[in-house]
């Protein structure tokens, strides 16, 4: 099986997606084939689109900082460093 994880987040609750996608190996080509994987928002995350869309409505619409919002993450169980969450140059 092909897993990943990604993130999201409904109203004030964070969740774990895990998506499970099976292998099939081709008898005559003895290749293993799986279907492709949903493209990533940021190349290179697990964060799903609901979680980003949270963050910058808890960021402008309710002026909420990084860090707070770090703070109600890591209460929930994940754990994201400020280099995750603020843009570099």
């Amino acid at each position: 099986m092909n897993m990943f994880s990604t993130s999201w987040r409904p109203p004030a609750i964070y969740r774990i997606l895990r998506c499970v996608t099976p292998i099939y190996k081709g008898r005559a080509a003895n290749e293993f084939v799986s279907p492709p994987v949903p493209p990533a928002v940021f190349e290179g995350t697990s964060a799903n689109v609901s979680l980003l869309a949270g963050m910058l409505v808890d960021k402008f619409s309710w002026h909420l900082p990084i860090y707070r919002q770090q703070a109600r993450m890591k209460a929930a169980g994940i754990i994201l460093s400020l280099n995750q969450t603020t843009p570099t140059n």
